[in-house]
């Protein structure tokens, strides 16, 4: 029985032990666990500072000279960089724009890399006046901020073009005058004279003639009219003729069209009227005319024009739709105490073959004659120029008769 006693009583003390032995092994595999946990996390540490030192950025770098270029930099070299002035490219925040850098890189304008909602996109973000139309005009000053405008006109549009801004505008989509609240004025008759200048607003006319329809006058009318525009005048025309057949110096065809008129000296012409347009089948018009100072620009409508001559005028200069006058052959204005200006239009009148310029008080020859090579003569004798372009004088090289005062006058 004292035998059992003692077997029992060593039982519990090899438990104890075993327990011991097994919490001490649970300790130190939990311990060992930990360790090589810290040891983990210290060697990803160390590798992810290493990668970090090797990656790199891109910088638009200033050279010397100031010559710019991108490169790559770490992150440790870029803080001297800085410091130098260059300027990170990488879009730190990644709203997709970068600072203004002197590369021209990416999309410029972001005043603030390290905050996304700093960009050109946000207005007001980056400072400045905000511009919420984006018209160039700050909001401030605009009296249409919401409206994409015009800086003359504070900001806002203007649909129709005419300078008056649309909230002016009693017409935005039709231009007009100021004076009529941006509206057109009415033109009730299309003939492109508005009502208020229009003589005749209700039928279709003429601008030269206030918005009247031109208004045809005969032959017969016309030369009537000539014959009373020169009061005392000495033409001896027979005005219950007519046929006009038996007119001092009114020269007709088998038809009995008008296809010559000489106004000669003596016959106190002072004045040739514009209504002269009118003789559509007139060939030849000579006016040895005293008392005349203008040519009417209306002769440039007579297209059959063949021979125009005035002498012995007060004009200055002749009106530049002689031009028009294609078929003008024979062109003669001489003896023009006060013609002292050849028109350089003249040279492009391709069809003159004979050209008389003398007697008048011309001091400058314009080279543009030179292009008249289809000339037969070109008299410019009896003027007080001292010298004519060689170009000019050259003309008598192509059978062009030149008639001067001198040849030492040519350049």
């Amino acid at each position: 029985m004292k035998s059992v006693q003692q077997k029992s009583n060593g039982t519990p003390k090899r438990i104890c032990l075993l327990m011991a032995l097994l919490f001490s092994l649970v300790f130190y595999n939990c311990e060992k666990e930990e360790l090589v946990q810290q040891e983990s996390e210290e060697l990803t540490s160390v590798a992810h500072k290493w990668h970090s030192k090797k990656k790199k950025i891109t910088i638009c770098h200033s050279g010397r000279n100031g010559h710019c270029r991108i490169i790559k930099v770490s992150k440790r070299a870029w803080r001297a960089h800085k410091r130098h002035g260059d300027v990170r490219l990488d879009d730190q925040d990644g709203d997709g724009y970068v600072p203004d850098n002197a590369c021209g890189y990416g999309q410029m304008g972001d005043c603030d890399d390290n905050d996304p909602n700093a960009t050109p996109e946000i207005p007001g973000s980056c400072g400045g006046e905000i511009d919420s139309d984006g018209d160039g005009v700050p909001d401030e000053e605009d009296v249409c901020p919401d409206d994409l405008g015009l800086p003359e006109l504070n900001g806002c549009p203007d649909a129709d073009g005419d300078g008056i801004a649309d909230n002016d505008d009693d017409c935005p989509t039709e231009a007009g005058p100021a004076v009529n609240d941006g509206c057109p004025f009415p033109d009730s008759d299309n003939d492109g004279v508005i009502d208020r200048d229009d003589d005749c607003p209700d039928d279709p006319g003429l601008p030269e003639l206030n918005g009247c329809p031109e208004t045809y006058l005969s032959e017969y009318e016309v030369l009537r009219l000539l014959y009373e525009s020169n009061p005392g005048n000495g033409l001896g025309w027979d005005l219950s003729n007519s046929d006009m057949d038996d007119w001092n110096g009114v020269f007709l065809d088998d038809t009995g069209q008008v296809i010559g008129l000489r106004l000669l000296f003596g016959l106190g012409i002072t004045q040739i009227i514009p209504e002269i347009r009118y003789l559509k089948s007139l060939q030849e018009l000579l006016c040895a005319c005293e008392g005349v100072q203008n040519i009417p620009k209306e002769i440039g409508e007579i297209e059959g024009l063949i021979t125009l001559g005035i002498t012995g005028s007060e004009i200055s200069d002749i009106p530049e739709e002689i031009a028009m006058l294609r078929n003008l052959k024979i062109l003669a204005v001489f003896d023009n105490k006060n013609f002292d200006e050849v028109p350089i239009w003249i040279g492009g009148m391709a069809s003159l073959q004979a050209l008389n310029l003398s007697g008048n008080s011309l001091t400058d020859i314009p080279t543009t004659l030179a292009n008249l090579s289809g000339l037969e003569i070109l008299s410019l004798e009896e003027n007080p120029v001292t010298s004519i372009p060689q170009a000019v004088c050259d003309l008598a090289d192509d059978d062009t008769e030149v008639v001067l005062d001198s040849d030492d006058i040519c350049e």
